[in-house]
Parts: structure tokens; sequence; C-alpha cells
């Protein structure tokens, strides 16, 4: 299922983020071991209705003060180097891993840009994690699984993933899938993107139920909705 709101600044051009939902996160595309009951995976796209994508900017700040990347309850999964419960080894991506593929489906990271020339020219980072937060996955000393801090003040208290990255002329599409997502509440996405008719802001929201806290379990929820405030094209 995809989702997706779109505007533009301008009538002929808008950049937009569509997400494919892939159900209940879990590690093997049967019988898994490991899964997420209640929380939902889904890959995003960035798409053009105008010009082919040339760069985008998801980390960082803009001339305008606002804050890029993608914010709040994102599921991790992080390592410990030293076996010890301290979970030190982050796992942002760039990662060809999205749902029912292997342990790192329990994640949320970047996808390789998957063509040749494509370069991440900030390396994704990701934080504000709490282990194990609402994640249900069970930690061990050598692996945890956490959560992103949910919306609070600012997004600069939220769980994030940050990156930016360009594409060359070989790679250059309208249409190209960034980042896995396991969301356990909803989500924003702040980015410059730039294509062949302009730098456009991108300022969308996706709107999903929060999971609840374990003492209220059996609370279910099946809505989704998507939302964004109107890109606006800089330049």
């Amino acid at each position: 299922m995809f989702l997706a709101a779109a505007s533009s600044g301008s009538a002929s051009a808008a950049v937009f983020v569509i997400t494919e939902f892939q159900g209940i996160p879990r590690n093997a595309p049967s019988s898994p071991t490991k899964q997420m009951p209640l929380w939902e995976s889904g890959v995003a796209y960035l798409f053009s209705d105008g010009g082919p994508i040339l760069s985008a900017e998801f980390s960082g700040t803009s001339p305008g003060g606002y804050i890029r990347g993608i914010f709040g309850r994102m599921g991790q999964r992080w390592e410990s180097s030293a076996g010890n419960g301290v979970y030190d080894v982050s796992s942002p991506g760039p990662i060809n891993i999205v749902n029912a593929q292997s342990n790192l489906s329990l994640d949320s990271h970047f996808l390789p840009l998957t063509i040749p020339g494509a370069v991440y020219t900030d390396l994704p980072t990701e934080g504000q994690i709490q282990f194990p937060g609402l994640n249900p996955i069970p930690s061990t000393d050598a692996v945890g699984y956490g959560s992103g801090f949910p919306p609070g003040m600012g997004l600069q208290f939220q769980g994030f993933l940050k990156g930016s990255f360009v594409l060359p002329a070989s790679a250059q599409s309208t249409w190209l899938p960034f980042a896995y997502l396991t969301l356990g509440g909803s989500l924003a996405f702040s980015a410059d993107v730039t294509t062949t008719d302009g730098t456009f802001r991108v300022a969308q929201f996706l709107l999903h139920p929060d999971v609840p806290e374990p003492a209220a379990i059996s609370v279910m929820f099946s809505c989704f909705l998507i939302t964004s405030r109107r890109s606006r094209k800089l330049f």
C-alpha cells in the first residue's frame, strides 16, 4: 500500500515523499523468530512530478533555520562493541535491507541509492534513541533494540535519521527509494530536494498511531494517514 500527500509552491512542480507500507517488521518472510507487533514497516520514496531529482539534504540546518532529517519514533537495532549492553555501534545505513530479509529488517536506515555514482555527501547518522523504549524485541548484551524519542518540544528532541546525497546524471530520476523505516508512531520528513526545476523544501508528516505502553498493549489501532505542509520552491 502506498500513501502520499503532495503540494507545491509552484503550478508546475512538486517534490514529496511516498511511503510503501510492507507490514509488521519481521526478520524473515515466514515463521519469523522476531517481529514487532503493532509497528509498521515501509520504504520511503522521493517523487518529483517535475524534473529529475539531482540531490537531497536530510541533514544539517537550512539557511532559513529549520532542521533537516527524518524524525520520530523509529525502531532501531544497534550493537555493543564491548558486548556489555552499552549500544555504541549505530546502523543508519546505507544498508540494502527492507522488511522480512534479516535482523536489520527490524532497523530504520537509509538505503543504497542503487545506481553507480550516487554519493552520500553527509554520511547517514541517527540518535535520540531509548533502549528499549517501546521496542518489543528483547535486547541482549550484544544487540540493543530501541525506539526513537517521540515528538516533544521540537525536532531536536526526537529520534532522528539524517543524511544527504547527490545523484550523477546517469542516476537522476523522478522516483527514488531512499529509506527503510520501522514506525512506532508518527514521523516528520524535513529536507531540501533539488531537481532540474529548482530546489524545494519538503516538510511532510506521516501520521501513525503510537504503539501503546506495555500496560496498554490491548489497545489496537489500524488507521494510517499522511499529511503534509506545502513544499516551497526555494530558488
